[in-house]
């Protein structure tokens, strides 16, 4: 009985190996190793692309340390250039609000001096009136609220109305205030 066992094994095995063999020749070659799955995610590596001797078993040990040591270098590459990439992010973003902040400060000194050039330019509308019919009461304390006020040559008119003014020249400075009045409202200050 154990002598059929083993004939009708080796009928088996021979019959196995014939029908490989065919597959083989009939492709041409050696048949392309099979993936396939094991269990829940795993695959199984065919026996030809298994390491066959302890070289080559070393081999293939410190090719996938090498692969990993390269994984790891990539990774601490790539998490220093987002660090980095993050940082200039962060100071962009910084220097964007400081760039907005000094905008609203300028617009805010902008209107600033566009309010107190207003009140400056009513001021001696005023005194204007006032110097018209031969008042000149408020006329030197407009000159001296515009002059803290205005400059360039609105400033040189008022300096020029405040010298007419201690001259008595009511026209000169009347004109001299006028002049200042425009060139305020020009922007040429």
């Amino acid at each position: 009985m154990t002598h059929i066992r083993i004939i009708l094994l080796g009928s088996l095995l021979t019959a196995s190996l014939a029908f490989t063999e065919s597959k083989t020749s009939a492709d041409g070659g050696t048949p392309p190793p099979m993936f396939g799955p094991i269990d829940a995610g795993m695959f199984a590596v065919p026996a030809s692309l298994m390491p066959k001797t302890a070289q080559q078993n070393e081999q293939f040990k410190n090719d996938i340390a090498e692969m990993r040591r390269e994984a790891a270098a990539n990774t601490q590459a790539l998490s220093a250039q987002l660090k980095s990439i993050d940082k200039q992010l962060a100071e962009m973003h910084a220097d964007m609000k400081a760039a907005e902040a000094r905008r609203l400060e300028s617009e805010k000194a902008a209107v600033e001096v566009k309010s107190r050039t207003a009140e400056a330019v009513q001021s001696i509308a005023n005194a204007l009136q006032q110097l018209s019919s031969g008042s000149t009461a408020t006329a030197l304390p407009a000159i001296t609220f515009a002059e803290s006020v205005f400059s360039g040559a609105a400033l040189r008119d008022l300096a020029i109305a405040r010298q007419a003014l201690a001259n008595g020249d009511l026209g000169t400075t009347r004109n001299a205030l006028v002049q200042s009045i425009a060139d305020a409202e020009a922007n040429r200050y």
